[in-house]
């Protein structure tokens, strides 16, 4: 023990001045560092209780989203899901096993890196954890936080592993310990010269002092009463009751300051989520620019419109998006430029009100598509410019359809109207024999017919479209009978022979709206007389086939006419598309598209062959019904089944 204190008394200074200098500037900085190893604890704690909590509810999340797919044997829907959230910053493994421990979906991603799936072996299967708890659990080792999350759809179908880096804890205590260190400094410093300067009062003055020093540790903004002697030693008082009022005060100042930090933080947080969820989920592009003219951010849009990856994006300048546009432009030579969106938008801007004229590109790669590019300057320091990017392909197409429609019905209308409309000025400017007059209203009634069926086709075609298979009358129907019930109503033109139904198997029953079928096969042998001006229409019933959903039925209409191309026979289908573009073929182009319509709200498929000069063949496959002993319940439950699939699939617009 005299050891230590001899040892002690020749390393402190002789001078109690001195002396009681260095033990409060030892105080000051043993205290100090105190905070800050409570601050770094405290705040360490907080922040891992937070990335727990953020790690479980995104596991719960993934867990809520896979229960469907899970159900329904859709993995490809359960990889989606992983690699979206393989999103979400440092995230380093998320897994999707079934209830046994075997993968279902398997997503990585090393720090900084871009998400990965991994295909486990078949037959692996990883430790799960208690399967008594019904609530997500999480743990905590090394620099990653683990949850787990059950997947329960009224039993468990299986667990979610998510896997979570926790390095930024270690960036976040280096800053904390270095604000400490140097707070610490200077708070020892500036006390130390202080009492330097201040100490010079009577020994009972500087007990008390001393005393009232090392209770600074606490700052509570405590005051020390006048002390007895000099001026200085009254001053001294005085000093240390503002010291202690300021420390006080910067300690308030400090908490509140780090209070209002750790909202503004969180709100931030939670605005940046916000933001990158709905850039992440926009269907339309969006890019920025630095002060440098350099790429800083493009969303998920803008690489599936443009095909390109993301590091020949980000960070790339503004030349790199123009020279790619101008490469992928149907035509190059008309390349505007990518500065001539910024003008468009200045431009419609200082123009009137009602002008919002947004000009558009067209790209031939990575696929034909109709772009409309919107450019904005921005008066932020980090951003300079932004461009948004809008696929309007669907749109241009349906303006196309529309003003091909009003082409088309405005020619076919025209035409029998024109005549109609001769026949009534003739029978109005002259008389004529009973005969004559006979003839012309005979035209004038047929070109009306024509109209009348060209309307009550776009009104089919208009009712289907709209209800979507909701007005189907399903019932059990012999197919043989249902094609000699349309044979047999066919008005056959004159000159042709009457179709001919070929030997066929025996027929089955089909589940289909007997309406609806009779008009498909009236459609289907109006248009095979209508493309082949001789030779026989052959329909002939196929034999049972298996398919997706059951067995079904199916039936083929032969013609020997004109026939199509490739390229016609890949559009014959297209709402008003015609392959006779001669106009010679009276017509909508809305046939077909009305027999698809139909064919696919009754379960079936339509499959085309046809061969230039050498005549069509359709094939129609309509799903078989329930056996005879199902054609009760069974068979109004299908239908019942089949009704509500279609109407779910294609919602009443």
């Amino acid at each position: 023990m005299r050891g230590w204190r001899a040892l002690a008394a020749r390393l402190l200074p002789q001078r109690l001045g001195r002396r009681l200098q260095l033990m409060v500037s030892l105080g000051l900085g043993l205290t100090v560092s105190l905070f800050g190893a409570w601050t770094i604890h405290e705040q360490s704690a907080l922040a891992l209780g937070s990335i727990e909590t953020e790690a479980a509810a995104l596991a719960r999340n993934i867990a809520l989203s896979s229960e469907n797919p899970i159900l329904t044997d859709q993995l490809d829907v359960i990889e989606t899901l992983l690699m979206r959230a393989a999103d979400f910053p440092q995230l380093l493994e998320v897994r999707v096993t079934d209830a046994h421990g075997e993968s279902l979906g398997h997503v990585v991603r090393s720090v900084g890196g871009t998400p990965r799936v991994l295909f486990d072996p078949p037959g692996s299967r990883i430790g799960l954890p208690p399967q008594t708890s019904p609530l997500s659990n999480h743990e905590s080792s090394g620099n990653r936080v683990v949850a787990w999350h059950p997947i329960v759809a009224g039993t468990l179908l299986g667990w979610v592993r998510l896997e979570r880096s926790t390095e930024a804890l270690g960036a976040m205590r280096q800053r904390i310990w270095f604000g400490t260190i140097v707070a610490g400094l200077i708070a020892a410093a500036s006390s130390a010269a202080l009492l330097g300067w201040l100490l010079r009062s009577p020994v009972r003055s500087i007990g008390r002092s001393k005393d009232f020093a090392v209770g600074l540790a606490r700052i509570d903004g405590q005051q020390i009463d006048s002390l007895e002697g000099s001026v200085e030693t009254r001053e001294l008082g005085i000093a240390l009751n503002q010291a202690s009022t300021r420390l006080f005060e910067q300690r308030l100042a400090i908490d509140a300051g780090m209070a209002t930090l750790q909202r503004q933080e969180a709100v931030l947080a939670d605005t940046n989520e916000q933001l990158s969820t709905i850039f992440a989920l926009s269907p339309d592009a969006l890019l920025s620019f630095d002060a440098a003219g350099r790429i800083r951010f493009a969303n998920e849009a803008f690489f599936r419109i443009s095909g390109l990856a993301v590091h020949a994006v980000i960070g790339q300048p503004a030349a790199m998006i123009d020279a790619e546009f101008q490469l992928r432009c149907a035509d190059p030579q008309t390349y505007p430029g990518l500065d001539s969106f910024f003008t468009a938008a200045d431009a419609n801007k200082a123009g009137p009100a009602d002008r919002h004229v947004r000009p558009r590109l067209t790209l031939a790669r990575p696929r034909l598509q109709v772009l409309e590019i919107v450019g904005l300057h921005s008066h932020s320091p980090s951003v300079s410019r932004l461009l948004y990017v809008r696929d309007v392909t669907h749109e241009s197409e349906v303006d196309r359809m529309k003003s091909e429609f009003l082409t088309t019905a405005a020619h076919e209308l025209r035409t029998p109207m024109t005549t109609i409309s001769g026949c009534i000025e003739l029978l109005l400017a002259r008389e004529f024999d009973a005969a004559r007059r006979q003839e012309l209203l005979g035209m004038a009634h047929r070109q009306s017919d024509v109209m009348v069926t060209i309307i009550d086709q776009l009104l089919d075609f208009a009712r289907i479209e709209a209800r979507r298979g909701a007005d189907f009358e399903f019932e059990m129907i012999p197919l043989g009978d249902l094609l000699q019930q349309a044979l047999g109503d066919f008005a056959v033109p004159a000159g042709r022979l009457a179709p001919e139904l070929l030997d066929t198997p025996d027929s089955g029953w089909v589940l289909v709206d007997r309406g609806k079928a009779l008009q498909v096969v009236r459609n289907l042998l109006s248009n095979a007389y209508k493309y082949s001006s001789s030779g026989a229409v052959q329909v002939r019933l196929l034999a049972k086939q298996p398919g997706s959903a059951g067995e079904r039925l199916g039936f083929q209409v032969s013609d020997h006419g004109i026939g199509m191309t490739p390229e016609q026979l890949a559009r014959v289908c297209e709402r008003f598309y015609r392959a006779d573009a001669s106009g010679h073929v009276s017509g909508t182009g809305l046939g077909m598209s009305i027999v698809q319509e139909i064919v696919t709200l009754m379960g079936g498929t339509l499959e085309l062959e046809s061969l230039p000069n050498q005549g069509t063949t359709v094939t129609v496959w309509l799903p078989c019904a329930p056996s005879a002993l199902q054609a009760g319940s069974a068979a109004q439950g299908v239908i019942d089944q089949h009704t509500g699939e279609q109407r779910e699939a294609d919602p009443v617009v």
